[in-house]
């Protein structure tokens, strides 16, 4: 992977800085602006965060989805080979894919995240993508639907979680994604493996804004699991996809 330089803002700090803060909006601005890889990469990645998890309307989260492809292809144009920009087009083309219910757009994102794992196997992220793709898809629409319109599986969602936390071992992201999941789908034994997971990403330790945003909605699960409030877990499973606020 091609590795660069990250230019910093007027005010001393780089857009890729910006992101592991937490201030997304100010991400994408300065990473914009800057117009290099790093800097495009980390705007990509604000614009999905704010996206998938506080906007509400679905006109102005489709704006950033599209200025996050932009991003992530002006990334692409500049370093081909650059997989973490190549990750957040394959986002990108998967959230259109669930806000347009495109079963075009989820195949198109799905390959991109296989493009990576070709050339990179053990590439975390890419493996968690792609075990969230097929996970995504079970949730939403069932197991026989999802493998006829899409080619979804429960075995693929699980053996691409499984390689992702082999190559990143308690990864908090990973590890809430993946929990999460499995207690969305939540069959054949999936709630013990979602606990034992929940169990031990309290000893992870996030390196940015957006782990420790998972970490803690991974935390309010298993308050709910060690409880038995039944109720309060539905609701959180449910609440915590991405997208879901969006009106």
């Amino acid at each position: 992977m091609l590795a660069l330089a990250d230019p910093v803002s007027a005010a001393g700090v780089t857009a890729t800085q910006l992101h592991a803060q937490g201030a997304w909006r100010e991400a994408i601005a300065i990473g914009a602006a800057q117009e290099d890889v790093p800097g495009l990469i980390a705007a990509a990645k604000a614009a999905l965060f704010l996206a998938a998890f506080e906007l509400e309307d679905e006109d102005e989260a489709v704006a950033l989805l599209s200025d996050a492809v932009t991003y992530a292809q002006a990334a692409l144009e500049r370093a081909p080979d650059n997989d973490d920009a190549a990750l957040q087009r394959a986002i990108a083309e998967g959230y259109f894919a669930r806000i347009k219910t495109s079963p075009r757009r989820a195949r198109k994102s799905r390959k991109l995240g296989e493009r990576i794992i070709e050339r990179d196997a053990d590439n975390a992220f890419a493996l968690g993508f792609l075990g969230g793709w097929h996970g995504e898809s079970i949730a939403s629409y069932g197991v026989a639907i999802a493998k006829v319109t899409v080619g979804a599986s429960k075995s693929a969602f699980q053996e691409y979680f499984d390689a992702a936390l082999e190559a990143a071992p308690n990864n908090p992201l990973i590890v809430a994604y993946y929990a999460r999941l499995l207690l969305d789908i939540n069959d054949n034994g999936m709630r013990a493996k979602a606990e034992t997971l929940l169990e031990n990403i309290q000893e992870s330790e996030p390196s940015d804004a957006f782990e420790a945003f998972m970490k803690s909605r991974a935390t309010e699960l298993m308050a709910a699991l060690q409880t038995g409030d039944e109720k309060t877990l539905k609701r959180l499973v449910k609440e915590q996809r991405a997208l879901r606020n969006l009106k």
